[in-house]
């Protein structure tokens, strides 16, 4: 006999959602998680920051030991074989998951001219399965001379990956009115146009350079990376560093909350300088297995003259341009440091 008393709770009905692409779509909606066959369970989007947003997007999946470039990608299933693939598939605003240790020279569709946006836009790049150092799936180029990505479009963003930096080059290189050759272009005629930009909880070890960019970098975001051991193959690389001519400066970078140790340099841009950056809560370790440091945070040079702020970081070693510390300028701000011997708000001298 029923208990008059029980309460009896209706059975659960989801609301209703407009869905218009990938079952996914229903889940990341309704639950604010992901699951994709039990290999990946990311709470509330893989930055904390609320589940994964799609404009329009499609989610993509790559497995590089068991994929098959054949097949539509669409579920793990159906994964691709090869990053590259998937990277020339994709539409603006897609995101591309990968698991498997990745062995290729990956290079992203030009965004056009002009900034025409021919290409793949505010695309996401996300590792599944990396289990980090030492045991974690490595990204490695393949040949010395050869960058393990490159960028050629604006809104990309890359993270969570094991980066194994080539010996001869940077692991990821990021192209703005430089051609793929490598020499300076105007934007009305290059197609080649990477800014706004995103690369965060990576691990680069080893090689030469980590990330370098080409061009009018401006608008990255390189936040809550490690780099350890870059450049000690020769004692000449940088964790990060941008090349570029004349006015070319990296213009509002957000470098935050990475660490960097044994390095032969963590952050240069003494080739064209900088302007608008912000340099904050970083750990910059003083010695390690390379024994001088010519470039910790070097913001001088070029045409950079303008508002950088350098504040909450740990810096290690001599807090001076000898130790490798150099401002853009006066317009600099220099503050909130943690340097051997205390907080200081002088700006290296």
């Amino acid at each position: 006999m029923a208990n008059p008393h029980q309460t009896v709770m209706p059975p659960i009905s989801w609301p209703a959602v407009n869905y218009t692409g990938n079952p996914l779509d229903q889940e990341v909606s309704r639950m604010g998680n992901l699951h994709v066959l039990g290999q990946l369970r990311v709470e509330g989007g893989v930055d904390g920051a609320g589940p994964p947003a799609l404009k329009n997007g499609t989610y993509y999946f790559v497995d590089t030991a068991n994929g098959d470039d054949t097949l539509d990608g669409k579920t793990w299933l159906t994964a691709f074989k090869t990053v590259q693939h998937a990277v020339d598939t994709v539409v603006s605003y897609d995101i591309i998951f990968v698991s498997g240790a990745i062995a290729e020279a990956v290079v992203t569709p030009v965004d056009g001219a002009s900034g025409a946006g021919d290409g793949p836009l505010y695309v996401r790049l996300i590792s599944a399965r990396n289990h980090g150092y030492p045991d974690g799936d490595e990204w490695t180029s393949g040949a010395a001379g050869s960058p393990n990505l490159i960028l050629r479009a604006r809104g990309w963003s890359v993270e969570g990956f094991n980066f194994r930096c080539p010996t001869a080059t940077e692991a990821i290189r990021c192209l703005y009115s430089y051609t793929d050759a490598l020499v300076y272009e105007d934007i009305v005629t290059c197609p080649n146009l990477a800014y706004d930009i995103q690369i965060k909880g990576c691990r680069f070890f080893w090689g030469l350079h980590a990330i370098g960019a080409y061009g009018v970098a401006f608008e990255y975001q390189i936040r809550n990376n490690i780099f350890e051991f870059v450049g000690v193959v020769g004692a000449t690389g940088r964790a990060i560093r941008s090349v570029g001519v004349g006015y070319a400066a990296p213009y509002r970078w957000f470098i935050t909350g990475n660490q960097f140790q044994d390095c032969a340099g963590f952050i240069d841009f003494s080739n064209v300088g900088a302007n608008g950056c912000v340099i904050a809560g970083n750990i910059l370790q003083g010695v390690g297995l390379v024994s001088s440091y010519a470039h910790k945070i070097d913001l001088g040079g070029g045409f950079g003259d303008s508002g950088n702020m350098i504040t909450g970081n740990t810096l290690g070693g001599t807090y001076s341009i000898i130790g490798g510390y150099v401002k853009a300028n006066a317009n600099d701000n220099w503050f909130g440091n943690y340097v051997s011997t205390g907080i200081s708000s002088a700006v290296p001298g």
